[in-house]
């Protein structure tokens, strides 16, 4: 358990996926966490094809789940021992058009640039003051 250990979500694609692969390739232990797992085959390939798949371990976490955050981290820390870099790679919308989506894509839109940032700290912040 000497390896650095980085949490990164968003890791099925763009920067959470190219994060979780340059952490490990540095020599990080990474924890990349995706809300699907039947996304996961990218971030597969690629690990493969840089020799760092055995740097990586893929977990489901659906980041608009607030209550589930602490446990998350805290089964990390309890498995790893540690948790040194923590990296919140969040989609964000590219099309303005998606400001008006209305229930569930609403409000996962809404947690994703307004209130994920926030939660993420009131949850995790006590978790990391524990860590040496």
């Amino acid at each position: 358990m000497s390896d650095k250990v980085a949490l990164i979500t968003g890791s099925s694609s763009g920067f959470g996926l190219l994060t979780s692969i340059e952490l490990a390739k540095a020599g990080f232990r990474v924890v990349a966490t995706m809300r699907d797992l039947k996304r996961r085959d990218r971030l597969d390939q690629a690990a493969t094809a840089a020799g760092i798949a055995a740097q990586l371990e893929v977990r489901a976490l659906d980041v608009t789940n607030f209550d589930a955050l602490p446990a998350f981290v805290d089964s990390v820390v309890r498995d790893h021992g540690r948790l040194d870099v923590l990296i919140a790679s969040i989609a964000q919308d590219p099309n303005p058009k998606l400001r008006y989506l209305v229930g569930r894509d609403a409000k996962i839109q809404l947690a994703l640039k307004r209130i994920l940032p926030w939660k993420w700290h009131e949850k995790l912040v006590a978790n990391f003051l524990k860590i040496d």
